[in-house]
């Protein structure tokens, strides 16, 4: 004859808790994350209307539409302003690049041409608005 003993009751785990944890945690990553990365370009901009620019000591760079670009009053290719405006910062790295976009100018436009002068002048690349040369 066999007696057998009853197996002890297990205690079932409740998964309430836990899926309120990961709930709580889902949340919080979510709020804390960000999954842009956001980009910007600091720039100047000239504080008054009319800038008189000296070509030995500036280097003006105008945008035009259709690409079409201009470096001190002479048309360039845009790789060609980025190795002459190299060379002036090599050679006086306080020099200032100022961008002067056409009125109508896409901004993508503009930002083709910041981009590359940005990373080689930091922040001597402002904006300006009129020029007198």
């Amino acid at each position: 004859m066999q007696i057998s003993s009853p197996s002890p009751k297990r205690n079932l785990i409740s998964l309430t808790p836990l899926i309120d944890i990961v709930f709580i945690l889902l949340v919080f990553f979510m709020l804390a994350s960000s999954f842009i990365e956001w980009q910007f370009i600091e720039l100047g901009v000239s504080e008054s209307e009319t800038l008189t620019v000296d070509q030995n000591h500036h280097s003006l760079v105008y945008v035009g539409l259709e690409q079409k670009y201009q470096l001190n009053g002479t048309s360039m290719q845009l790789d060609e302003i980025v190795m002459n405006v190299r060379e002036k910062i090599r050679n006086d790295l306080n020099h200032p690049v100022l961008v002067q976009p056409e009125d109508t100018l896409p901004l993508q436009q503009l930002l083709t041409v910041l981009e590359p002068l940005k990373a080689i002048a930091g922040n001597n690349v402002s904006l300006a608005t009129q020029v007198e040369q």
